[in-house]
């Protein structure tokens, strides 16, 4: 295990969705998937977002694949807190109260889009683990 699987994989808190569920983002990700995901369907077929979507049936390396690009994606949107926020702290010194709230919503955006991806792979640890097991189950028989 490397130190960026300590960080990526699920907390013991985070296991069950308890707070993910306090904190909504069931809820957000129903909202994004009714707004920005439909628009994306528009633009692409859901064949072609092999990223964002498990194939069916599960498989192991399908998702591996989306579990890998939740990573690169919760990496993306942290990197996109800390600009927004320095961004918005250097307008806000300066004077620009109002264009620093909107970089401050955008900090708290891209907040939620991390807890997202983190509560997405919770699921995809959790199809992993339960296909490893029938794997070995059928190996043992």
């Amino acid at each position: 295990m490397t130190a960026l699987d300590f960080y990526f994989m699920p907390k013991r808190f985070e296991r069950n969705g308890f707070v993910y569920r306090i904190l909504g983002v069931e809820i957000f990700r129903q909202v994004i998937l009714a707004t920005v995901g439909k628009f994306v369907s528009l633009l692409r077929k859901r064949e072609a977002l092999y990223a964002y979507f498990v194939t069916s049936p599960p498989s192991i390396k399908s998702i591996q694949r989306t579990e890998a690009w939740s990573r690169f994606n919760e990496v993306v949107h942290l990197l996109l807190i800390f600009i927004t926020f320095f961004i918005g702290r250097a307008i806000y010194l300066k004077g620009y109260g109002a264009s620093a709230v909107l970089l401050g919503l955008g900090v708290l955006l891209n907040i939620y889009l991390v807890t997202l991806q983190r509560y997405n792979r919770v699921k995809l640890v959790g199809m992993m683990e339960l296909l490893d097991r029938r794997a070995k189950e059928i190996r043992s028989e």
